[in-house]
Parts: C-alpha cells; sequence; structure tokens
C-alpha cells in the first residue's frame, strides 16, 4: 500500500510540472508549498484535475475543484490519493 501511494504521489508531482509555465523539478515541490508560490493558476489548476480524474478513473468533488480548497500541495496530495480507486 505505502508503494502505491508513493507511486500516486510522484504521478501527480509530475502532472503538477506538466501544467506550469517554468521548468519545475518534481521533487522540488515542497509539500507546504501552496498552488500560488507553485505558479499554478485556476485554469491550469483544472487541467491538472482532468488529467488526474482521467489517469485514475477518479472524480473530483465539487467542493474540491478549487485550489483554495487545499491550504497546500500535501493536503492536495492526501485528498487525491483518498479518491483513487484501490485497483
Amino acid at each position: 500500500m505505502r508503494y502505491r501511494n508513493m507511486e500516486i504521489e510522484n504521478e501527480i508531482r509530475k502532472i503538477v510540472c506538466s501544467h506550469v509555465d517554468v521548468v519545475l523539478d518534481p521533487d522540488k515541490i515542497q509539500n507546504n508549498g501552496t498552488f500560488d508560490l507553485l505558479g499554478i493558476n485556476s485554469i491550469n489548476f483544472i487541467r491538472i484535475i482532468i488529467e488526474l480524474e482521467e489517469k485514475y478513473s477518479c472524480e473530483f468533488d465539487i467542493d474540491m475543484l478549487s485550489f483554495d480548497a487545499y491550504p497546500n500541495f500535501g493536503e492536495f496530495v492526501k485528498y487525491v490519493k483518498s479518491i483513487v480507486p484501490e485497483n
């Protein structure tokens, strides 16, 4: 289970990095960093959500579709892990 969680977290980091306008190393994203600090705007955030929903066959709750719902990147990762089906 832990391996799967790390795999999901690493994939989230890669997806986030693919939607920013600057070159960002996935390993450099701090769990306590905000989406503003990462340079993510609301449009990019929705693109990230769409990609995650398609990749993991999951669906974000309507209340969780804004990056304002997450105080930091770590909380976003935690939420995504909670909605990804177990296989």
